[in-house]
């Protein structure tokens, strides 16, 4: 399959453009300024007996940064329904967003065990590992 030099010249543009757009998404992924961590929230569950359910808190260390969604156990689990307004959201530097999960089995919501987050910004999704 011969190509005309225009031809060859546009695919080569197309290509560096989705190499550019490619690089800018890993590099947004990579210097995401947040930092998470695990916390466990001691209450009483819906018939009043005491219960630990897994929190993240994400701290932003950096300004106007937009977070798009938040998912837990690499989508298994999703935030509890008092949670889901806080995105998206622009957030500025020192805030701390609370995160509280529920895992739907049978139709139902029960404690999710966190072993890792996903946070979407920039239309990445950012993966960050708990150990357990």
């Amino acid at each position: 399959m011969d190509m005309s030099p225009e031809e060859l010249a546009a695919l080569e543009h197309d290509m560096a453009k989705m190499d550019t757009q490619r690089e800018e998404k890993q590099s947004k992924s990579k210097s995401l300024p947040i930092s998470l961590t695990l916390v466990p929230i001691v209450g009483q569950n819906i018939i009043g007996e005491m219960t630990t359910i897994d929190g993240v808190d994400i701290t932003i260390k950096g300004d106007d940064v937009k977070i798009d969604n938040v998912t837990a156990n690499h989508g298994h689990c999703i935030l509890m329904s008092h949670r889901q307004s806080q995105y998206p959201k622009t957030y500025q530097y020192g805030d701390v967003i609370k995160n509280t999960f529920t895992q739907v089995k049978n139709g139902r919501g029960t404690k999710c065990n966190v072993l890792s987050v996903e946070v979407e910004a920039y239309g990445v999704t950012n993966t960050y590992e708990f150990n357990k």
